[in-house]
């Protein structure tokens, strides 16, 4: 499961991938130097004035892969005396690190601030990403400004520059907001924190997730009820373009804390990059629903309306009914084992909470696997397949019949307070249409081999 969410970049990996030679590495080792001669340029002042800085806030728009659908934040700094600025990125990782997918799955990614040259974000969005990207200024007093440096230089050192990465609480979004609240003297989450934000963190699962449309769908069944809790407005500033939203509300302050007259916190807003955000893929979301439940439902009534054969050959019916019956049981088997098997595997080793207690387990079940077997179960003949085999395929089914009413009745009555809904429309009619069909199938099988 791919979740590298709130607009974090591989330019890391990118690097290692696309240049090569030596010539091409010279050339990055040239472009890096120049992009840490601007810091070295803003850390060399001592002391380092206030009137000397100027604060911006870029906001990126949405980009293609599942790593861009939330946008992305940098913090410019500039130093007026000598022209030279810097982009603060929370967004670096290495994609080609050793692990790295285990260490996304056990939810132990290592992260790092660093900074980038204005010609390398150009090329970055305009060029390769083709994402828009929009500046405002920080509108900051000179003690605010010092405070603001301070806060990020100390983050900018080799030994502090790295963080353990959480798309929803430590991510490119949330660093410069907690840095503006603690040079505003927590101003942001007074003002935001008791405020309840319109979405919860499902809906931006759902609503930004959705490239490719089953991503967001396979990510609404394994993340669990914590997604639906209702969070603030302080919370919700995860999401970049939250967060200039939110900032751009209050007004710009003294160092008394004292509103100044006719000046917000962010002004003067001018495209950096002026390109659309990527659509989103949620109108696609129900072709996909129809290619995963359209197939099991279509099964499930030619089992149903199975010739019986002809009278003297009435075995004919009966094969084709239970060929049909085992591939629907095989095709929920791979779909349904596989899932829970994640969802079972998450609970116990992840430590990403948002991936425990998934009231979905109630449907989806790692001994699913089982119905792989059916085609072969129910194709065979008595005297290949034993009665017990057979039996506790049909055990399963009942079991899956009666977890699914009480998970159905469970959350209509509030005692599970996560949101299936999804799962429960599209995916809960065609599994009780394939448990029945199992069921009916596998009461026929014992008869037709007691009838032998």
């Amino acid at each position: 499961m791919m979740l590298k969410q709130s607009g974090v970049h591989n330019r890391a990996g990118r690097c290692r991938q696309g240049w090569r030679h030596t010539f091409s590495v010279a050339f990055i080792g040239c472009l890096f130097f120049f992009a840490c001669s601007g810091t070295q340029q803003l850390q060399a002042s001592a002391p380092i004035h206030g009137e000397d800085l100027q604060f911006e806030l870029l906001t990126v728009g949405l980009g293609e892969g599942p790593e861009a659908r939330y946008g992305h934040t940098l913090l410019r700094v500039m130093n007026l005396k000598s022209g030279r600025s810097i982009n603060v990125n929370w967004g670096l990782f290495d994609f080609n690190a050793p692990g790295f997918l285990l260490n996304f799955f056990l939810g132990k990614l290592r992260y790092w601030v660093g900074v980038e040259n204005d010609s390398a974000v150009l090329r970055a969005y305009r060029d390769h990403e083709k994402r828009p990207v929009l500046i405002e200024r920080l509108n900051l007093s000179i003690q605010q400004k010092e405070k603001l440096w301070q806060r990020v230089r100390e983050q900018l050192q080799p030994e502090k520059k790295y963080f353990w990465y959480q798309y929803f609480f430590r991510n490119c979004a949330t660093f410069p907001r907690d840095y503006l609240d603690e040079v505003l003297e927590g101003r942001i989450r007074a003002e935001f924190s008791g405020k309840s934000a319109s979405q919860s963190f499902r809906t931006y699962v759902r609503e930004n997730l959705n490239k490719p449309p089953f991503f967001a769908f396979i990510l609404d069944i394994v993340m669990n009820s914590r997604l639906d809790q209702e969070i603030s407005q302080w919370t919700e500033m995860f999401y970049p373009p939250k967060l200039r939203e939110y900032l751009s509300q209050i007004p710009a302050t003294d160092d008394n804390g004292n509103p100044l007259p006719d000046q917000m916190l962010l002004s003067e807003p001018r495209k950096l990059v002026d390109l659309p955000d990527v659509p989103s893929d949620a109108w696609q979301l129900h072709w996909f629903f129809a290619a995963l439940s359209g197939p099991l439902a279509l099964m499930f009534l030619i089992c149903l309306c199975a010739s019986p054969g002809s009278r003297k050959n009435p075995r004919r019916g009966r094969i084709f009914s239970f060929l049909c019956t085992g591939a629907c049981g095989g095709l929920w088997g791979i779909f349904s084992g596989s899932l829970g098997l994640i969802m079972l595997i998450s609970w116990l080793f992840s430590d990403h909470a948002d991936l425990h207690h998934n009231a979905n387990l109630w449907l989806f079940w790692p001994l699913d696997f089982m119905y792989i077997l059916s085609p072969q179960i129910l194709a065979k003949k008595q005297n290949r397949v034993g009665r017990r085999v057979v039996c506790f395929l049909r055990q399963i089914s009942i079991a899956h019949i009666a977890a699914m009413i009480c998970w159905i009745l469970l959350s209509f009555t509030g005692i599970i307070v996560q949101d299936s809904s999804r799962v429960m429309i599209w995916i809960a009619p065609v599994a009780a249409l394939i448990f029945l069909a199992i069921v009916r199938g596998t009461a026929r099988k014992v008869l037709v081999s007691k009838g032998n």
